[in-house]
């Protein structure tokens, strides 16, 4: 499964220096991290971290169409890691040996020996923590007892296929799986020989597009917001946004449901391992994108990124009915729901030189959003700010205002990931060019509740500049996945990044620079 090991540290002649590097089994496409570690009860600290693979087949090359063929051109492998935390700041991070989960074989394949799923071009976690308090005494006798309380969290996974499908799974840790036979118990020295969690597939979408599935985003994020989630008829409900090859958007209700031994009004009605299975409810679906006519890819979709509280009134929340999408053509669109949003955007930000690849709503500043383009930029807006383009005939757009435009970054923009605790920093992934470490150094004083004034002859006005941290350039083929390895306190430091590149099946760490250059 792993074909390729390799530790390295030393500083190399490009400049590159990397932790670790592994081949991957498929090509890899999709690469995501938790924003912290998780702390086992054996006291270990561990990142799960998914990586999403796929291949093309012999058939791919001579068909001409976007979606899998009956012979299932494109097969996926998802793969579950566990990156160990080090002891000492001293011990580099490593990479334990992954999961592969096998979720079916491809699409008209008629062979039962080989059991593979069709290709995963996209996937994102959805996550919280739930704490439990255990009560120890040395023997009965004892009257001083000890009270320990450990973090189990609760975590699904959602994967975007190229055969049209939306999947969620459930990531369950082995410690805290009952009548489980595949349960591995924490040793005494902390020394995994195994991904310490347990995956199980809870269900998928219909299939209603002839498009492969680009991406997806849950909606208020990946980690856990009580204002975004929903308990109601012993079901929990969640919104997912998906984005599709030909043009379409598409937006699904996701209840998960209850064994039906569980009971129906649990004290912790978000503890994962009462869920069993996965239902989704198609709620809006439409055309989103076009150029010259056709169909556009919509690259990347992704829910406003307002924090609001939940109220019963499900029209009441704001980051549920505005949302936000990317395509091919080079718009991005601004859609409110409430409004008929199906029928037209109420803003289309046109500043882009090429198809917009990424957005990324920043998870701890609201109104804040990141966005990617082929044109090898990336933007920053506040979403309170939006505007109708102005004098496009001069090629100038006065009224759109932004954050923050940067030069090229030397490849195409394809990932983009706000640092765990930095709101300044960002992880990119720039296709040909590598990946790149950036921090946004405000120009002006930016507050939350609005711009300070500029003069109209600016030509920004820009409120933050770009300077680069870091870039790693190691990988020899499209660098499509990135993420975060980043965790703090007091005593200890580590800021680490993981990426991933599709042609020559890499997937690296590699430890970021703690001084500004």
């Amino acid at each position: 499964m792993v074909a390729d090991r390799e530790q390295q540290d030393d500083k190399d002649d490009d400049g590159d220096s990397y932790l670790q590097h592994i081949e991957t089994p498929l090509h890899a496409c999709s690469l995501e991290t938790l924003p912290r570690p998780i702390r086992t009860p054996s006291g270990d600290l561990l990142w799960p971290m998914m990586l999403g693979c796929y291949e093309l087949t012999t058939a791919a090359a001579t068909t001409t169409t976007t979606t899998d063929s009956p012979s299932g051109i494109r097969k996926g492998h998802l793969d579950l890691y566990a990156v160990k935390v080090p002891d000492d700041d001293s011990i580099p991070i490593h990479l334990d040996h992954p999961l592969t989960i096998i979720q079916g074989k491809p699409v008209g394949t008629t062979t039962t020996e080989v059991v593979e799923s069709s290709g995963i071009l996209d996937g994102k976690w959805w996550w919280w923590e739930n704490s439990s308090s255990t009560t120890l005494s040395s023997n009965d006798d004892d009257e001083t007892k000890a009270t320990t309380t450990t973090t189990i969290p609760s975590m699904f996974f959602a994967t975007a296929h190229a055969t049209g499908e939306i999947q969620v799974h459930s990531v369950e840790p082995r410690w805290a799986v009952q009548n489980d036979e595949s349960t591995v118990s924490p040793p005494d020295q902390g020394d995994w020989n195994d991904v310490p969690w347990k995956v199980t597939k809870l269900g998928q979408s219909n299939v209603d597009h002839e498009g492969l599935c680009l991406s997806l985003a849950w909606e208020g994020g990946e980690q856990e917001s009580h204002s975004t989630t929903t308990w109601r008829n012993t079901c929990l409900t969640r919104n997912v946004i998906s984005s599709y090859s030909d043009g379409h958007v598409t937006i699904h209700k996701v209840h998960l449901k209850p064994s039906s031994s569980s009971s129906s009004s649990p004290t912790n009605p978000l503890d994962s391992s009462r869920w069993t299975s996965a239902e989704f409810i198609e709620t809006h679906s439409w055309m989103a994108h076009r150029m010259f006519k056709s169909p556009a890819e919509v690259w990347t979709a992704c829910f406003a990124p307002i924090h609001q509280r939940h109220t019963d009134d499900d029209n009441s929340n704001d980051h549920t009915n505005v949302v936000f999408t990317g395509g091919d053509e080079g718009l991005c669109k601004v859609w409110d729901l409430r409004l008929g949003g199906t029928q037209g955007p109420i803003h289309t930000i046109d500043t882009f030189g090429a198809g917009v690849t990424i957005l990324s709503p920043h998870p701890r500043k609201e109104y804040w959003i990141a966005c990617g383009s082929y044109d090898e930029t990336i933007q920053i807006w506040d979403i309170r700010m939006l505007t109708q383009s102005g004098d496009t005939k001069q090629g100038r757009h006065p009224q759109q205002r932004t954050l923050f435009h940067s030069e090229s970054q030397g490849g195409g923009i394809w990932r983009m990931k706000w640092h765990p605790y930095d709101d300044y920093r960002l992880l990119l992934g720039v296709m040909h060019g590598g990946c790149r470490v950036v921090d946004l150094l405000p120009t002006h004083e930016t507050k939350d509740e609005g711009f300070e004034e500029h003069d109209e002859n600016e030509e920004g006005p820009f409120l933050l500049e770009l300077k680069e941290r870091q870039s790693f350039t190691r990988h020899e083929s499209m660098a499509y996945g990135a993420d975060w390895l980043a965790y703090t306190t007091p005593h200890r430091h580590v800021e680490t990044a993981a990426s991933c590149s599709f042609y020559d099946k890499s997937l690296y760490t590699w430890n970021v620079n703690r001084q500004t250059p």
